[in-house]
């Protein structure tokens, strides 16, 4: 049985197979994608864990977009599978992302996010305790207009005790107001596993956070990174062999590999920021 669903301007169709080990759901289609982050319950933590596949290429231009006045186009933003609270020290790890998701070495192209309230911004989301692995995103255009996001990145926003190998990303990813954490792949990665990612995005946190420095307060963006904003990952699970040639800008924590170490023994090795 193939459920289609039809919610503000965009078609969700649940795609082929029961989302086993064996029997992974086929990921072949925007509207497969969209299925996801309209049916999160399905990939969270409150359920065992699912497996999916991506099968080919897939664009998501005509689901997700800005919008074009000229044309009479409204803009339409993705919604992320798994966009639960943003408070980084409170988050709901049954409500994050907890499947395993196979890209396959296929794209994912033209994904869009906007946001002016307390949304999560990026395909995931958050996860826990989840596998991310093969997913190349293609210009993606990610921009947040809200006054206090705590993290945003163009794979997953908070990313935990989760393991990212082999993904890339190219496009821009813009915080125009204060933002937290910020990174080309991941928002904040916390006793995760992050290898072989590379980043080929602009990231530009542009606007400023509140903070204390030996009893000076000013404002600031606080973590602003290629891969990761903040990191906080000890060994074993670190960022290791990750490569950033995107641009990166803040003001303050502004790394091409990892915006904020939060530990001295914060594990990153055999990267390389150009």
């Amino acid at each position: 049985l193939v459920m289609t669903v039809t919610a503000m301007g965009q078609t969700a169709v649940q795609p082929a197979g029961s989302g086993t080990k064996a029997d992974p759901y086929l990921i072949s289609s925007a509207e497969n994608l969209v299925w996801f982050s309209k049916n999160s319950n399905v990939v969270n933590n409150y359920n065992t864990q699912c497996y999916l596949s991506q099968t080919q290429d897939i664009d998501l231009s005509g689901v997700c977009h800005p919008a074009d006045e000229a044309n009479g186009i409204e803009e339409v933003s993705f919604q992320s599978f798994c966009s639960v609270s943003n408070n980084v020290s409170n988050q709901n790890t049954r409500a994050s992302f907890g499947a395993n998701y196979d890209g396959n070495g296929y794209a994912i192209k033209n994904l869009y996010q906007h946001t002016n309230d307390y949304t999560r911004l990026s395909l995931f989301g958050s996860t826990y305790n989840a596998t991310i692995k093969n997913v190349h995103l293609e210009n993606v255009m990610i921009i947040d207009d809200y006054s206090n996001v705590h993290s945003t990145g163009s794979l997953v926003s908070i990313c935990d005790q989760t393991t990212v190998e082999n993904c890339t990303v190219s496009g821009s990813i813009v915080a125009k107001y204060s933002q937290l954490w910020l990174g080309g792949v991941i928002g904040v990665a916390r006793a995760s596993t992050v290898a072989n990612c590379v980043n080929n995005a602009s990231v530009t946190n542009t606007q400023k956070y509140p903070y204390t420095y030996n009893g000076t307060t000013g404002t600031d963006t606080y973590g602003t990174g290629g891969i990761a904003g903040y990191a906080n990952s000890l060994a074993p699970r670190g960022i290791e062999r990750c490569q950033n040639n995107g641009n990166i800008t803040g003001s303050i924590n502004v790394g091409g590999i990892v915006g904020y170490a939060a530990s001295s023994r914060q594990r990153i090795y055999s990267c390389i920021n150009n």
